[in-house]
């Protein structure tokens, strides 16, 4: 009977063990995969700010005076004539096709008159991330006249998978 009961103690205690085992490694594979969400989501936002400092300093957008482009100064004239054919834009200043990101969606936004324009490059793919940031700008009308605007800069895509090990 002594005999049976240590044998049943240990059969309890294996099965504890086993339980906290397969506790701990649904806790370990969760925080990894946490992990992997943060640097994904990270990559894209790093994607979505490299791609507004471009378009900060663009020549197809930013007002020049023939010797220098101006950053963050965008020229009222190029944002029509870019509204009117985003191939302007998107032809000169995208990620190369092998990438993750399809779509790209520009939009300034006078703040002074709300006035604003938008660039869209979108697909009919259908996206599982976006990542959109809004950034400081002014807006040329003239010499004389310049308004504080906010160029918002969202890009999408289907999600590449990242290695970890």
């Amino acid at each position: 009977m002594k005999g049976l009961a240590l044998i049943f103690q240990a059969i309890i205690v294996g099965f504890f063990v086993i339980a906290i085992f397969l506790i701990l490694l649904g806790v370990v594979a969760g925080n990894i995969l946490d992990i992997r969400d943060a640097l994904e989501e990270n990559e894209q936002i790093t994607r979505t700010i490299n791609l507004a400092q471009v378009v900060l300093s663009s020549n197809e957008l930013c007002y020049s005076d023939g010797d220098h482009v101006y950053r963050g100064i965008f020229d009222r004239d190029k944002l029509e004539a870019v509204e009117s054919n985003p191939n302007i834009l998107f032809s000169r200043i995208r990620y190369p096709s092998d990438s993750d990101i399809d779509n790209y969606f520009i939009k300034i936004e006078d703040k002074e008159n709300s006035e604003s324009w938008e660039f869209k490059s979108e697909t009919s793919i259908i996206t599982t991330f976006s990542v959109s940031r809004k950034f400081p700008v002014a807006i040329r009308y003239s010499e004389d006249v310049v308004h504080v605007g906010v160029m918002e800069v969202k890009i999408s895509g289907e999600k590449i998978a990242l290695k970890l090990w």
